[in-house]
């Protein structure tokens, strides 16, 4: 009686064993398979977030940014050498505009070529171009600083592209002649188009020195000739 009991639950256990055994083998292997899988996923996402990362528009934007070929600069990419200077060419306002890089030395022997016109329309003054190279300022056309008029006497001149000639063709006391002259139509080593004493060719207009060239409080020429 003993025996046929302990035969029949031996033979109830083995089947619960056999069944249990594969169940959770299964159920653990496919565990292990979907953390596989995402373990690959994850390896797969951050791959491709590094080359995401290696072409990005921040990236291109970098390498755009970088330093400008050599001998070349401009207002939002100044020189990076010591020393050097952005230097301007005439008509070099906007955002384009490029220069050379050199370094430069003002010592008071530069030729004079007279005030120049700034993008802004204010006028650096005498002889200003060594200054204005080596403050890497960007030049206007002299029209741009023709920003008003003075007076010639009877006549009424243009503000730096123009200077006042005052003629007196007999004794003192005698009656004057007026003119408007143009920068650009005198001789001049004014190569920037605005006047200055410095600059125009006083000889040629028949001045015997400096002393017949008057500048005003705003920097506006007159010259006055005795004729013989």
């Amino acid at each position: 009686m003993n025996k046929r009991l302990w035969m029949l639950g031996l033979a109830l256990i083995l089947p619960a064993c056999d069944g249990g055994g594969d169940g959770s083998g299964g159920s653990a292997g496919s565990a292990g398979s979907a953390g596989s899988a995402g373990g690959e996923t994850t390896g797969a996402a951050g791959t491709a977030g590094s080359g995401t990362g290696g072409n990005s528009t921040t990236g291109s934007g970098g390498s755009t940014g970088s330093t400008a070929p050599v001998g070349d600069c401009s207002v939002a990419m100044p020189c990076t050498t010591a020393g050097e200077s952005c230097v301007f060419p005439a008509n070099s306002c906007g955002s384009d505009a490029t220069g050379t890089c050199k370094e430069i030395t003002c010592d008071g022997t530069e030729e004079n070529h007279g005030p120049i016109c700034l993008c802004d329309g204010e006028v650096f003054e005498f002889n200003a171009e060594c200054l204005v190279w080596d403050q890497s300022k960007p030049i206007a056309p002299a029209d741009n600083c023709a920003n008003g008029t003075f007076s010639c006497g009877t006549e009424t001149c243009t503000y730096n592209t123009q200077f006042c000639i005052v003629t007196y063709a007999g004794p003192e006391g005698s009656t004057p002649s007026y003119e408007c002259r143009n920068v650009v139509d005198a001789q001049t080593t004014c190569l920037y188009g605005i006047s200055d004493c410095g600059c125009i060719n006083l000889t040629d207009l028949g001045c015997p020195d400096t002393s017949c060239c008057y500048m005003d409080g705003f920097y506006q020429e007159t010259v006055t000739i005795y004729l013989p």
